[in-house]
């Protein structure tokens, strides 16, 4: 403890140099320094050792030489500048942390954002019309009597049918109105995701000129179609660039649309007059006639859509005539999109198998390009295995694609929500036979495989060796390049090339992915023709832990799991059409609520109650034979007795 008079001395001094720093006259006086403390000796100790040196850094700070004074400049620290050099490279050259074989099945379309012109055609149009009676038909035609909320109450299915032609004529125009102003939008952003993901699993060979499309509407086909066929590769991959597109940038050169409503291609020609084609040949028909068949061999540059029209048919007889005349165009690719519902479903199912059944016929009557096979969703051309009748059907395979609402689809429903999602099935069928099984597996690894993989490297094992000064410490412990280099870390051309041959025979999930702290579960639909249940735990790797966990509903996966696949089934109803009781399929894909409902066959409770349930019959019998056996003993004795 100090001394009262050696406390009072270092108040003294603490005062003084307060004023000292605060004060501006006491710096002005640059040729007085300041005057010495006479300081205790112990004093002078104390503070030497608390390294209480505020006189000298404040004399420091202010008596510095406005003449040597230099103001710093800022410098870039090394890790922004590595930050805007990976930003300044192409997204095929970007080193990420998943996987390139898990980006390349990844969904690379996020929120659909409708072109300018577009956009900008459509704004002309309800310029044009009556606003509040726009919104009625809107109503009329794609809303089911309540308020657009969370859920949405809007649907993107036109089935209106009018008693007379005469008021079907009178409001086509109408029609067309709204349904370019509700309907289109959502049609647009599941063709553009459809077409997008064809084309990324097809590569850049694959260029589209012709387009043949069975109920046109309004034209959503060709707008999507031209905005994802660019010339300019540039352009095409970028899918910021979206609003940018122009029809005019487009490898189409002839549209052929297909539609007998009146109503909806006359609104779909307005929305081109305006539009600069650049020499594009665009036809609207009622029907398909043979002279636009393509001749044997020659549709490669071909695509026959029909879009969300399956369920506006009469019946399955006109079902099947619209897949038929997709069949015989002559159309090298044929895509089929209708609505995310269990009636949607079945109906691309049942168009699915028709044009297999057609492949294998021509592939047996000895065709031009025998056989067919199924592109995308399917890793196969067998049945579905959630294929059942409508009545029973219970779980669709469908997705869901996000669409950024322009102003005029806000306004119309009255929404402030600033995005929807819109749910489809597809199926993408392509002429000759399916690719042989690829034997390589490309891509794998990432930039936590690639961590993993200079741990293993660095750590070891190593054989003992006598110390060499002449080489350096960490020599021996190098990394080889050849295994660590980035090249087999990018997503570059030829492993696109790779991947894409690979791509055939990955799974694809059909529900959202269960992620669990410790394991991720995968419900897809596998090579095998089958449901499969795929369980990615922690100690299968890093990399692909991390792929599983970053993986969205509609991808497709490339890593095989480290435990056996169990089989999944479509949950059918037992007994009767129409029953209520499920009998298998109960723990498939996530379930209402967030929760999976886990079939109790599967518990190891309900086994172990059967056991001792089976014990305590077992015993109940033993025990009714003794008192059977002990009676009629007794009966013996007594008559004996007697």
């Amino acid at each position: 403890m100090l001394p009262r008079k050696s406390g009072v001395r270092l108040g003294v001094a603490l005062r003084a140099q307060s004023r000292a720093s605060f004060s501006t006259s006491f710096h002005l006086r640059a040729g007085q320094p300041n005057a010495p403390l006479d300081l205790d000796p112990s004093m002078k100790a104390l503070l030497r050792d608390a390294n209480m040196s505020l006189l000298n850094h404040k004399a420091k700070r202010h008596t510095t030489d406005a003449s040597t004074a230099s103001l710093r400049e800022l410098e870039t620290l090394p890790s922004e500048t590595e930050e805007l050099e990976e930003l300044a490279l192409e997204p095929d050259e970007r080193v990420g942390r998943k996987s390139p074989a898990a980006r390349f099945g990844g969904q690379q379309v996020g929120a659909v954002i409708l072109p300018d012109e577009l956009q900008q055609s459509i704004n002309s149009v309800i310029e044009d019309s009556d606003k509040s009676q726009l919104r009625n038909d809107a109503k009329r035609l794609f809303q089911n009597g309540v308020q657009d909320g969370p859920s949405g109450s809007w649907n993107f299915q036109y089935d209106v049918q009018y008693k007379s032609r005469r008021k079907a004529h009178d409001l086509g125009e109408r029609d067309g109105t709204a349904f370019a102003t509700v309907a289109l939008p959502a049609h647009y952003a599941a063709i553009f995701a459809v077409l997008s993901h064809a084309k990324q699993r097809l590569g850049p060979d694959w260029h589209v000129d012709t387009v043949f499309d069975w109920g046109a509407g309004t034209g959503s086909a060709f707008w999507a179609a031209s905005n994802v066929f660019q010339t300019d590769a540039a352009t095409a991959n970028d899918y910021a660039s979206m609003p940018e597109r122009c029809i005019s940038g487009s490898t189409l050169t002839r549209y052929i649309a297909v539609e007998r409503r009146q109503g909806l291609a006359a609104m779909g020609q307005r929305l081109l007059r305006d539009v600069q084609l650049d020499g594009i040949s665009t036809t609207w028909n009622k029907g398909f006639s043979e002279e636009f068949h393509l001749a044997a061999g020659s549709g490669k540059g071909a695509l026959a859509i029909s879009a969300f029209h399956l369920s506006e048919a009469k019946g399955d007889a006109e079902r099947k005539d619209i897949v038929k005349q997709m069949w015989n165009s002559g159309a090298e690719t044929i895509v089929l999109i209708d609505h995310g519902t269990k009636t949607g479903f079945s109906h691309v199912i049942e168009a699915r198998e028709y044009l297999l059944t057609l492949g294998n016929r021509e592939a047996i009557e000895g065709g031009t390009v025998p056989g067919a096979h199924v592109l995308a969703p399917c890793p196969h051309d067998g049945a579905c295995p959630l294929a059942y009748d409508e009545a029973s059907m219970r779980l669709v395979c469908s997705f869901n694609q996000r669409l950024q609402r322009p102003a005029f689809v806000r306004k119309t429903k009255h929404s402030g929500v600033g995005h929807e999602d819109v749910g489809y099935s597809y199926v993408v069928v392509r002429r000759g036979a399916r690719p042989e099984r690829a034997q390589t597996r490309a891509g794998r690894q990432g930039e936590l495989g690639r961590r993993d993989m200079e741990e293993q490297l660095v750590r070891g094992p190593y054989e003992l060796q006598l110390h060499d000064e002449s080489i350096p410490e960490d020599a021996s412990r190098s990394v080889p390049t050849e295994i660590v280099s980035d090249e087999q870390f990018k997503l570059g051309p030829e492993m696109r090339e790779t991947l894409r041959h690979e791509a055939y025979d990955w799974p694809r999930l059909v529900f959202p992915p269960l992620k669990r702290s410790g394991h991720i579960i995968l419900d897809v639909c596998a090579t095998e023709g089958k449901i499969m249940r795929l369980t990615i735990p922690k100690s299968q790797g890093k990399q692909a832990y991390y792929d599983a966990r970053k993986s969205e509903w509609g991808d497709i996966f490339p890593h095989e799991p480290k435990n056996r696949s169990q089989i999944r089934y479509q949950p059918t109803r037992a007994k009767r059409m129409g029953g209520t009781d499920a009998t298998r399929g109960l723990d498939i894909g996530k379930r209402a609520g967030g929760k999976e409902t886990k079939d109790p066959k599967a518990s190891y409770t309900r086994i172990a109650k059967n056991i001792r349930a089976e014990e305590k019959s077992a015993q109940k019998i033993q025990r009714r034979a003794a008192r059977k056996a002990a009676a009629v003993e007794a009966a013996e004795r007594e008559n004996i007795a007697w």
